[in-house]
């Protein structure tokens, strides 16, 4: 695969001597998996004690004896009982030696579950044994299970590490903004949380874990304490909580295999799989959301359909939720499972502060203070709505219990509809009021009062100018 190239190796500021390869191929290269697959592809039917046909498929019995292998990549995986597995080593030895290419011994480990455990061999190296050994980065216990308590521990561990060092990159509360944040988080962080989740169940426990690890990834983010709820940061960012997502995961994995070619070994294992009730299919099936589409005809769904059905379970248990105790503040956010335009509105890091605080219940200083205008009363966020005058100031009737909340609802997701173009005008005059009683809060809870300023949601003012000049030119 080499022509006339040379290569040196510079360690520790010294360099080699030049030396020129004949054979190989270097790491990265596009060649590398092609012909990886073209050596080991032989490899399944020189294992198998009888080739396999589709008939075996019928009989669980047959068929078993000749699935003593797995391959994904260059991740391979022998079953067998303590008396056939040497056989198989051996047999691997064989094809490696006959094609050229070379197991690694110290990579090998054997799970096995019997209490004395026998001693196997490849190139005569003795190779370890372990409770458990990670296929591919899943960890398998003896028999094929899954390790749970190892894959929550092991997934959960990768993302408070990356969050860390995300956390010294900008992703935090006094870094890049919310928006951006929440998606490196959504994109970075919560797919190593969730690596496995598909194919395994768990109980309330579990997955409270998986929730707690959310939560404080959320929080470095958005701030707050230890214990602080994360639900209305959650929606404010339009990210579900783990247990509807465990739930979408599943739901997916089942649903593509629906699609899967006639050809494939879960396509050609279904029948028995599912004719099994204490099978992982069966327990995987019993998701919420699987449940809530198992009726219909999925062979012939849609991949738009399947959205759509999977966002009309989020919206379900969203308004679930509300049912629920102590989700007030919650209840005043938007109901649109959208990501709320206070993260995506132009305006200043402070500005937008005050608005996300709002919407999580903060006061500035934490505890309410006595009020500069009433001392006899504290400055909650009930009191403000009186002592801030805020109903008249936005134009709200007094029927309407918290009048910035209703506002904050009614920004437009997007000004290049039509309808949102028609309201500019209102929010012209809105939006500095509201950028002025949260800075009023600000300056009240610290018993001081603010200066007058003609600057207030000046980006968020300057936009909306924007598109009103380019779409009365167009």
């Amino acid at each position: 695969m080499f022509e006339d190239v040379s290569v040196e190796v510079i360690l520790s500021n010294h360099k080699s001597s030049r030396f020129h390869p004949k054979t190989g191929i270097l790491q990265g290269s596009v060649l590398s998996p092609y012909l990886y697959s073209v050596y080991i592809n032989s490899l399944p039917n020189f294992l198998r004690p009888a080739s396999l046909v589709d008939t075996d498929f019928n009989d669980p019995l047959i068929v078993a004896p000749k699935l003593n292998c797995l391959l994904y990549a260059d991740d391979v995986v022998l079953i067998a009982d303590a008396d056939s597995l040497q056989s198989l080593l051996s047999k691997c030895e064989e094809h490696s030696l006959s094609l050229g290419y070379r197991w690694n011994p110290k990579k090998c480990v054997v799970v096995d579950p019997s209490p004395t455990r026998q001693k196997y061999y490849l190139y005569n190296s003795e190779l370890p044994s372990e409770d458990y050994f990670p296929y591919p980065g899943i960890p398998i216990k003896p028999g094929g299970i899954i390790d749970k308590s190892a894959l929550l521990q092991q997934n959960i561990n990768k993302a408070l590490g990356t969050m860390r060092q995300l956390v010294t990159l900008g992703v935090n509360k006094n870094g890049l903004d919310y928006l951006l944040s929440t998606r490196f988080y959504a994109q970075i962080v919560r797919p190593q949380l969730e690596y496995g989740l598909a194919i395994t169940t768990f109980n309330l426990r579990e997955i409270q874990a998986l929730e707690n690890c959310q939560s404080q990834c959320i929080r470095q983010i958005f701030g707050g304490r230890p214990f602080t709820s994360t639900k209305v940061m959650l929606h404010l960012a339009n990210l579900p909580n783990m247990k509807d997502r465990i739930s979408i995961l599943q739901t997916q994995f089942l649903f593509r295999t629906s699609s899967l070619p006639d050809d494939a070994l879960l396509t050609k294992l279904l029948p028995y799989i599912q004719s099994e009730r204490i099978s992982k299919w069966s327990q995987l099936s019993r998701s919420p959301f699987w449940t809530s589409i198992s009726n219909e005809h999925l062979e012939t769904m849609s991949h738009k359909n399947f959205i759509r059905k999977r966002r009309q379970f989020l919206i379900d248990n969203h308004r679930s939720k509300l049912q629920e105790k102590h989700t007030k503040l919650l209840s005043h956010c938007r109901n649109d499972l959208i990501v709320d335009p206070i993260l995506r509105i132009p305006m200043t890091k402070n500005e937008r502060s005050r608005c996300v605080r709002w919407r999580l219940g903060w006061l500035p200083l934490g505890k309410p203070q006595a009020c500069p205008f009433h001392p006899n009363e504290l400055f909650t966020r009930q009191h403000s709505f009186s002592c801030l005058d805020m109903h008249n100031r936005l134009q709200m009737p007094k029927s309407i219990d918290d009048p910035l909340s209703y506002l904050l609802n009614l920004l437009p997701p997007t000004l290049h509809t039509r309808k949102a173009r028609q309201s500019i005008d209102a929010w012209l005059i809105r939006w500095p009021f509201i950028c002025a009683i949260l800075l009023e809060m600000d300056y009240l809870a610290h018993s001081q009062f603010p200066e007058a300023s003609t600057h207030l949601g000046e980006p968020f003012v300057k936009h909306l100018h924007y598109i009103q000049q380019k779409f009365s030119d167009s």
